[in-house]
């Protein structure tokens, strides 16, 4: 158990998707080139670190690791990407700004789980990168244009991206034609090519709201899923009774999680830590301060613009460092500016010493605090023995884990085609969850009949000698403690 990070259920079933796409090239539910995942329940996951998370597969194997490395690529590769284009235009905010990004307790928490909303924060920085390379550059047209591009590929990470990037590329653009950084033409053919991208997720995210419409379709060689369970409740506030006071209620204590607590999810961030330590807001008002002031300049004008468009989910989605994660980036931004003022007045050495004290104390508390961060990695190898010392025969299992059969679908190599034939309600497109039987799992009930040979997988050590011999002891499946028997008579 105290390995940082654990498994996370969503992460485990993004895994295993990611896996069937990858070896079979339909996902969990057999569904060709999705757009959405329906997930284990129907709640839904975005696709974006699936279809990324391919590429890794083939070259390092089916495995956690390779997963999780993808989605490390793309933050590695978007940090390289800042200090290109920090060094190319913006030198003397090289060191504040990497400072700022690279001790984040959220960004360094967030890099090390393969979730399927964290690709969105650095898919984000990219798309950062590539506007202010075209106000930069002598020919914007390619930088411009990977930039609506980009975008367009946001709207496939995260589902609060659609919100974002409807005030976001509208705002933007407008600036660009005003500071005459590219002609209409340009903006025109960026719109098009996003239009382009983002019409079959626009279409998934009308048809996934309007119960009439929510029905599985084909839109060319792409799937758009029905998706039979909302997150609505879990996303958004109480829009019944005084929705004044809940907006504000909502601002306040989502400003408070960023700056003075933590999001309470402990798989997130640690208590006394939040998102950027402390001490970070005092840095970011210096630094909004210099933003502000500086208004006439159109890097500043579009840091402002990027932490306005957040103002909707600021009022609407209720807090947590995955549903504002589009606040981070240009608060960071901010807070680097921060730092670059600061050293003015005080010497680097001390202010960069802090930083780096503080770091070394939350990297201490990240790898010693008790917390839970999922269910417990060692599932994974313990899944493989079972199907190894199996060998294709039935094993019987008992316990009110309702999770266990997700575990074990996900990290026993079955194929989906497996899956669905033999879960309980096979090829159901309705009743998603599985809790009694799986591939060649069954729950114990009265009927039960284990037979000589085959396996029994209980919590409960007062099994009968004569009957069953033991195969193994202290095997977690997720968080519970199973033996593992044999019968032998």
């Amino acid at each position: 158990m105290g390995l940082f990070p654990n498994v996370f259920l969503d992460e485990a079933n993004g895994f295993y998707d990611a896996y069937s796409l990858a070896k079979y090239g339909v996902d969990s539910h057999l569904i060709k080139f999705p757009i959405y995942l329906q997930s284990y329940a129907g709640q839904g996951q975005s696709i974006l670190l699936a279809y990324i998370s391919i590429l890794f597969f083939k070259l390092f194997g089916f495995s956690l690791f390779s997963f999780r490395l993808s989605l490390v690529v793309v933050a590695i590769v978007a940090i390289l990407f800042t200090c290109y284009t920090l060094n190319q235009y913006y030198s003397k905010f090289l060191a504040p700004v990497m400072l700022s990004l690279c001790s984040a307790p959220y960004l360094t928490v967030e890099a090390r789980y393969g979730m399927d909303c964290n690709i969105s924060l650095w898919i984000s920085l990219i798309i950062i990168n590539c506007l202010l390379i075209g106000i930069k550059a002598k020919r914007p047209l390619i930088p411009i244009t990977l930039f609506y591009i980009f975008c367009g590929i946001l709207a496939y990470s995260y589902n609060v991206a659609w919100i974002y990037l409807a005030f976001s590329i509208v705002s933007i653009s407008i600036l660009l034609y005003k500071e005459k950084i590219i002609v209409p033409k340009v903006i025109i053919l960026g719109f098009m090519l996003l239009s382009i991208e983002i019409l079959p997720i626009v279409i998934f995210a009308i048809r996934s709201n309007i119960r009439f419409f929510n029905r599985t379709i084909r839109f060319g060689i792409f799937t758009i899923p029905e998706l039979p369970m909302s997150r609505a409740n879990a996303s958004f506030i109480d829009f019944h009774g005084n929705v004044l006071k809940n907006i504000l209620n909502n601002v306040f204590s989502g400003f408070r999680m960023l700056f003075l607590t933590s999001d309470g999810l402990t798989w997130n961030s640690l208590p006394n830590f939040n998102a950027y330590y402390p001490f970070a807001i005092i840095i970011f008002i210096i630094g909004l301060y210099w933003v502000l002031k500086n208004y006439k300049s159109i890097e500043a004008k579009a840091l402002i613009i990027l932490l306005l468009c957040n103002i909707p989910i600021w009022l609407i989605v209720q807090p947590n460092y995955n549903h504002w994660i589009f606040t981070h980036i240009p608060i960071l931004l901010t807070i680097g500016v921060g730092i670059k003022i600061l050293e003015k007045v005080i010497p680097y050495k001390y202010l960069y010493g802090v930083y780096l004290l503080f770091f070394l104390l939350f990297s201490h508390a990240y790898f010693t605090m008790p917390r839970y961060t999922g269910f417990d990695i060692s599932s994974i190898k313990n899944v493989k023995y079972i199907r190894k010392v199996s060998e294709g025969s039935n094993v019987y299992f008992d316990g009110n884990d309702r999770n266990l059969l997700l575990v074990i679908r996900d990290f026993s190599g079955i194929s989906p085609y497996e899956f669905q034939r033999t879960k309980d309600n096979p090829y159901s497109r309705k009743r998603l969850l599985f809790y009694n039987n799986m591939a060649n799992y069954h729950k114990v009930n009265t009927e039960s009949n284990i037979r000589k040979g085959e396996l029994f997988l209980t919590t409960n050590r007062n099994i009968s000698k004569k009957e069953f011999k033991l195969q193994k002891s202290n095997i977690y499946i997720g968080d519970t403690l199973y033996c593992l028997y044999r019968r032998i008579n």
